[in-house]
């Protein structure tokens, strides 16, 4: 993961160049999105282009941003955890607004940075000195509860920590 064993001095140019980290995080957030949908106010009639639909002002709408990032239409086997997906190469050929974790557009989660920055700087913390896994406590697929946009685990997920040596 990180070219020194000496994680007391990562430094934030550090960080910003783990690019295979960036790319796991990312193929994480799609594969288990923090929010399964959200909502948006339409502001003024809306044509849906190429059809007949419209959406009318002050119409609620739904996007299931988990729906999204699960479909094979825009993540070939999307049940795979893959971070080659969201390589420099291949990130590019994302379409817009298929990729959503902290929603999209004008309303994008104002605290995206920080949220990708400490998820960075707490595995560079905790993947040296010890070994995650998952228990076979936990069910796999994750079955979500239905009653919340959070996805939060009917069952749980259980893990294991193991402490490295050092």
């Amino acid at each position: 993961m990180m070219a020194t064993n000496n994680t007391e001095n990562v430094t934030y140019e550090i960080v910003q160049g783990m690019k295979y980290l960036d790319q796991v995080i990312s193929e994480n957030l799609r594969k288990h999105t923090p929010l399964l949908y959200f909502t948006r106010k339409v502001t003024r009639d809306y044509r849906i282009p190429g059809t007949d639909v419209v959406l009318n002002k002050n119409v609620g709408i739904i996007i299931p941003s988990y729906a999204i990032h699960n479909d094979p239409k825009y993540y070939p086997e999307p049940r795979k955890f893959d971070p080659e997906r969201f390589s420099e190469q291949n990130a590019s050929k994302l379409k817009k607004f298929t990729y959503m974790p902290f929603g999209g557009g004008p309303r994008l989660c104002v605290a995206k940075r920080f949220a990708l920055l400490e998820q960075k700087i707490t595995l560079t913390r905790l993947l040296p000195r010890f070994r995650f896994g998952v228990c076979e406590k936990t069910e796999y697929p994750l079955d979500y509860e239905p009653s919340t946009m959070f996805p939060i685990p009917k069952k749980g997920i259980w893990l294991k920590v193991e402490r490295l040596q050092k």
